[in-house]
């Protein structure tokens, strides 16, 4: 069983030094003792997730078992961690909503995408997103799960993407015998017409080509 204890223990001495030395600096950052109990979790969440005692692919029920808290309690630490954190930007929503492509299913009818975001501030920042291009994402299966169309998903990978990101992605996707013939002259559309041509399976070669 992956526990907290088995991850300490196979942390660098660079990473231990960083922990003590930003945990002892941020709680006498003012007068000692004053950093209030719930800071101070927060503060130390943040320092597990600098660290790698908390990693990014780990799920809510992961770090609850990690933590031995509520999944409700750990929703909270990452929202209120992610509020704190100035490092919190772009290229971390773009990560997650890759991170999403691998888990992600399609409705009975393939026209529907479903994405699962757990990190609430997040998909909070990808529903502000999807607004913006005059997409609304339904909620109607959890809070968790985001139901946006075939389109609305491309247009917003599309602007995230940088040019230079999206022309190594189509690259991948031209060496692929399957889907090759589907690459379109446009991102965008490349990631629409394999989606709504091979659904679920479009999705995992879209995700292979992000990742590997």
């Amino acid at each position: 069983m992956d526990t907290i204890s088995e991850r300490l223990a196979s942390l660098s001495s660079k990473y231990l030094e960083v922990f003590s030395k930003e945990f002892i600096e941020g709680y006498t950052k003012n007068a000692f003792g004053t950093l209030s109990a719930k800071e101070t979790e927060i503060y130390v969440f943040m320092l597990f997730q600098k660290v790698g005692l908390i990693q990014q692919e780990d799920s809510l029920y992961k770090i609850s078992r990690l933590l031995k808290v509520s999944p409700t309690k750990v929703k909270n630490l990452l929202l209120q961690s992610k509020l704190r954190d100035p490092s919190f930007d772009e290229k971390r929503v773009v990560t997650s909503l890759i991170a999403s492509f691998k888990k992600a299913a399609l409705d009975q009818e393939n026209t529907i995408i479903l994405l699962s975001i757990e990190d609430p501030l997040v998909r909070e920042d990808l529903i502000d997103k999807f607004k913006e291009q005059g997409h609304t994402p339904d909620f109607s299966r959890n809070k968790e799960t985001l139901k946006v169309s075939i389109d609305a998903f491309a247009d917003l990978v599309d602007r995230l993407m940088s040019e230079e990101d999206k022309a190594e992605i189509i690259a991948k996707l031209e060496t692929n015998k399957e889907v090759k013939d589907f690459v379109s002259s446009t991102f965008k559309e490349t990631l629409t017409h394999i989606i709504s041509i091979f659904a679920v399976k479009g999705l995992s070669f879209i995700y292979k080509a992000f990742t590997r």
